[in-house]
């Protein structure tokens, strides 16, 4: 759901508009904006870097054909599917180090969102992003 034709990009962060509807989102409630921020202290692991370094490669592309944010590598360069994403994240779960029978791309929500709680991040916070609207 990560559409150029929806992002805005500031000084110090991207943010997403995420228009279609969510599983998890309640039925005629808005998304929460997607916001990846910038991480100034290690240009290797910032998002924005990536993403301005990405968009830069495939702007022929996704100027004529698409505006979907992910594209296949491979001609003729289409949107992937939420199947070949799953496929990515399992592979760089994979090629990290993490036990793929236990763990699946999935399971990177919950996993991203107990470590936010136990590096201090207010559970309200969390609840905010992740979009859920009870604690459970």
């Amino acid at each position: 759901m990560m559409d150029l034709k929806h992002v805005s990009k500031t000084e110090s962060s991207y943010i997403f508009c995420l228009d279609d509807h969510l599983k998890q989102s309640q039925p005629g409630k808005q998304n929460p904006d997607l916001v990846l921020p910038a991480f100034p202290a290690d240009k290797r692991l910032c998002v924005m870097t990536c993403l301005d370094s990405y968009i830069a490669r495939t702007e022929t592309v996704w100027k004529m054909q698409n505006t979907r944010l992910f594209l296949s590598y491979t001609k003729p360069y289409h949107p992937v599917s939420k199947s070949t994403l799953s496929r990515w994240v399992k592979h760089v779960m994979e090629k990290s180090g993490i036990d793929i029978k236990t763990f699946r791309p999935h399971s990177t929500r919950s996993a991203s969102t107990s470590g936010a709680l136990r590096s201090g991040v207010p559970l309200d916070v969390i609840m905010k992003v992740a979009g859920w609207s009870t604690k459970c």
